[in-house]
């Protein structure tokens, strides 16, 4: 267990307390939310600081997080708030005491029609009370699936923020060029050896939040259990829009079965040219960096169906299921062709 100076600690607990704030007046469930941040928070700041916890490695991680509101909200916040709880009465004091109670002895003969209509009175007071909680659970429920739903959403944009860095050293080191994809048919992300070397305390940032995860513990050789599709697909190609995407699918399936590898540009079958990822300008000349997606998350993992986005610019973005490219069925249904 790393130790944590004071500073950082405090920081972290204001961060918590704007998070539960932002929560409750939504009406969300703030501590379903801190639940699902208070491990992931710990785990990158610890697997980022080693021993000691600092000040400065706080603000690095909660950079990459986001603000209390991108957290929770990364499509932006709801338009309404809940109306705010009006204060309560000044007291005025406490009570005057009671005067003991009178005993009084009292003889009651009770008739079966008494006997009858007080059964009558409990068994109604009883559906009463069945109806109000079915109606409380209809109403508590989804507020408590909401909130357990933005904590997973905000892990999952963590995980993807700390991928988009390792990718972006990597680029740097190789003269602008991303990973090309694994060269195993069907598995769409970048090979194993790509995160060589790195600690496997950083095995779980490629497994979504939303879902089990069915790999086992992390340890020796985690990169190559790891370090796949399971969660996200690597689109190691500049695509943008749903007919690149389809194309970018054929010219996959072109590259496979001549075995010519997937580090090389792809020749979609009208003869368009789809480029490999880059961090420079050669790119795509004046197509942004915040329109060209690299991680897809997998559409189910979410309910309503969507997923994150990382962008080559570094931003997350949550996309429902036929919102736009790249989560769109179509697109989805054609991935599935040459995954494994």
């Amino acid at each position: 267990m790393a130790e944590w100076s004071r500073d950082a600690r405090e920081y972290v607990e204001g961060y918590w307390q704007q998070v539960a704030a932002l929560a409750r007046g939504q009406g969300d469930d703030a501590e379903e939310i801190l639940a699902g941040l208070r491990d992931h928070l710990a785990r990158e700041l610890e697997a980022c600081a080693g021993d000691s916890v600092s000040i400065d490695d706080v603000l690095k991680v909660l950079a990459v997080l986001g603000t209390p509101e991108q957290v929770l909200w990364p499509e932006g916040p709801p338009a309404a708030s809940r109306p705010p709880v009006p204060a309560p009465p000044p007291s005025l004091g406490p009570p005057p005491p009671k005067p003991p109670p009178v005993q009084k002895h009292v003889v009651v003969n009770r008739s079966p029609l008494s006997c009858a209509f007080a059964a009558l009175i409990v068994a109604v007071l009883l559906v009463v009370s069945i109806v109000v909680l079915s109606i409380l659970a209809a109403i508590v429920l989804p507020s408590l699936s909401r909130a357990r739903e933005a904590a997973r959403r905000a892990a999952c944009a963590g995980n993807l923020k700390f991928i988009a860095s390792a990718l972006h050293v990597i680029a740097e080191n190789n003269e602008g060029r991303y990973p090309p994809l694994s060269p195993d048919p069907g598995r769409l992300m970048f090979p194993p050896e790509t995160f060589q070397g790195q600690s496997a305390d950083q095995a779980m940032a490629f497994v979504c939040p939303a879902s089990p995860n069915p790999l086992g513990p992390a340890g020796d050789g985690w990169q190559e259990r790891y370090i796949d599709d399971h969660a996200y697909v690597y689109l190691s190609h500049v695509i943008t829009n749903q007919i690149e995407g389809l194309a970018y699918v054929e010219a996959y399936r072109s590259a496979a079965s001549a075995g010519i590898g997937f580090d090389v540009d792809f020749v979609t079958p009208d003869g368009s040219v789809l480029p490999r990822l880059r961090g420079d300008s050669t790119r795509a000349p004046g197509l942004p960096a915040n329109e060209i997606p690299i991680l897809v998350e997998r559409p189910e993992h979410h309910v309503p169906a969507g997923g994150n986005v990382l962008y080559l610019d570094g931003h997350v973005a949550f996309i429902r299921l036929n919102e736009r490219f790249p989560m769109t069925d179509a697109f989805w249904e054609a991935l599935k062709t040459i995954d494994r």
